[in-house]
């Protein structure tokens, strides 16, 4: 809720007589001018992912090869706008727009909209490519996804692997499905970070039965870089109903 300020005396005598001046054809001064635009530098910080030692960007057991690619991740623009009650000039004041309940008359602000960058997507997301180099159909579903951050297991909903789940790749080919994982302001950074695909079918019998399953495990060093750029602070100056 915006604080009213009681207005000025200046203002509330140009209130009385500005139609004196009108009709003496006195010129009245012109609403202040919105404030030009102030250039800033805004930034946000992109996740990094650097193998660690024994890990690939593919693995490959009992005739399946998986490919793992983190991201990727970009700065979206963005903005914010915040709104303060401030003195209205002279020339403002005759701009006021009459009152439609009298117990709430128009309030003078000043909107200042600056610019922010922010990471995107929002939250872990990895692209997974499996080959299926078996004689016979691979299908994702019953793989387990877990991801493992400063050596804890992280709670993510099921739903963020439904692609996984539901992938059906014929023998000799590849399919490429996104994964996701928990929000990037849950993760503190200058940690180990882990992604597990559990119970991965790996071999059927000639009736289609699983007759073996595997595990596969890629491991990183989780860090942000500041990624910047320039932006433009704008402010402007108006009467809203109260």
């Amino acid at each position: 809720m915006l604080n009213r300020k009681p207005l000025p005396t200046c203002v509330r005598l140009a209130l009385i007589t500005a139609p004196v001046l009108m009709l003496a054809g006195c010129q009245l001064p012109p609403p202040t001018p919105d404030t030009p635009p102030q250039p800033v530098t805004i930034n946000c910080d992109v996740p990094t992912f650097t193998p660690l030692a024994g890990t690939t960007d593919s693995e490959e057991q009992g005739g399946i090869r998986i490919f793992v690619t983190p991201g990727p991740y970009s700065c979206v623009p963005s903005s914010k706008t915040t709104r303060a009650a401030v003195d209205p000039s002279l020339g403002d004041y005759i701009t006021r727009p009459p009152a439609t309940n009298p117990q709430q008359p128009p309030v003078f602000v000043e909107d200042t909209q600056t610019p922010t960058l922010l990471a995107a997507p929002d939250r872990l997301v990895f692209s997974i490519t499996i080959k299926n180099n078996l004689p016979r159909v691979f299908r994702g579903s019953g793989t387990v996804v877990m991801y493992n951050i400063g050596g804890k297991n992280q709670n993510v909903d099921q739903s963020n692997f439904s692609e996984l789940n539901n992938l059906i790749v014929p023998p000799q080919t590849e399919a490429q499905v996104t994964i996701y994982g928990p929000p990037l302001a849950q993760i503190d950074p200058q940690q180990k970070l882990a992604l597990y695909l559990y119970d991965v079918v790996t071999k059927t019998d000639a009736a289609g039965n699983v007759t073996q399953k595997q595990n596969f495990e890629w491991d990183y060093k989780y860090t942000l870089t500041a990624k910047t750029q320039q932006g433009m602070v704008t402010k402007s100056r108006h009467w809203i109903l109260g």
